[in-house]
């Protein structure tokens, strides 16, 4: 199981953001050390276009064997195209096709041990496609249900939706099966507390993500 961190240099919100300090590391650090300390991952790939930032993550334990295209890492690149790209460099070449590959992105990190454990776990168990979650609040005025024939109406009230509803979260773990593709499809975690929701993408951000790493325990 590979897992890809992905960590382009350039950053609107927060300058330099993927090195910038949280609690006395560069942030790209804390992605890289969740993923070197879970037993199932044995690969670590930070793709990056940035030296500086391959020097960092390499300096953290992470390999960097090539740096990412420029045409994947403008502001609206993909990460799906990203992650594509390092695939397929690490196929030419070295002939390397994973069992499995997750996808941890520097601006949410907090990941539990624990965490990361049965999330990676659930890859080797039988599910196609391993994904964090978040519940959103549904209501009537933004929010429609279907309706008699092809309709839709909006939704009178939450019991409408008696299992909730959520919203694709990514920034604490992607996994998807690369090999046996005829699996269950999908495996999803919901994410409750603070610090997992927690996406560092203002300065304000990464000041609640210092005051939070104080007191967090990464191996709950």
């Amino acid at each position: 199981m590979i897992a890809f961190i992905p960590a382009r240099g350039g950053s609107k919100g927060i300058a330099g953001k993927n090195l910038a300090d949280l609690c006395g590391k560069p942030l790209v650090a804390h992605s890289i050390l969740a993923a070197l300390q879970c037993p199932l991952i044995t690969r670590v790939v930070v793709t990056t276009d940035s030296e500086e930032i391959a020097e960092v993550s390499r300096r953290w334990g992470a390999e960097t064997p090539f740096l990412r295209p420029a045409e994947l890492a403008h502001d609206t690149a993909s990460i799906g195209d990203a992650i594509a790209h390092s695939l397929e460099t690490l196929r030419l070449q070295e002939g390397y096709v994973p069992e499995a590959c997750i996808t941890l992105y520097p601006t949410h990190p907090f990941r539990t041990r624990k965490l990361m454990h049965e999330l990676t776990s659930m890859l080797l168990a039988g599910y196609r496609h391993v994904r964090t979650v978040r519940r959103i609040i549904a209501d009537d005025f933004s929010h429609f249900v279907a309706g008699p024939g092809k309709g839709v109406r909006p939704m009178a009230n939450r019991g409408d939706l008696p299992g909730g509803v959520f919203l694709r979260n990514y920034g604490i773990f992607v996994g998807d099966r690369c090999l046996d593709p005829c699996m269950k499809e999908h495996y999803l975690h919901q994410l409750q507390t603070e610090a997992e929701l927690l996406d560092i993408d203002e300065p304000q951000h990464l000041i609640r993500a210092n005051e939070l790493m104080v007191n967090w325990d990464p191996k709950e």
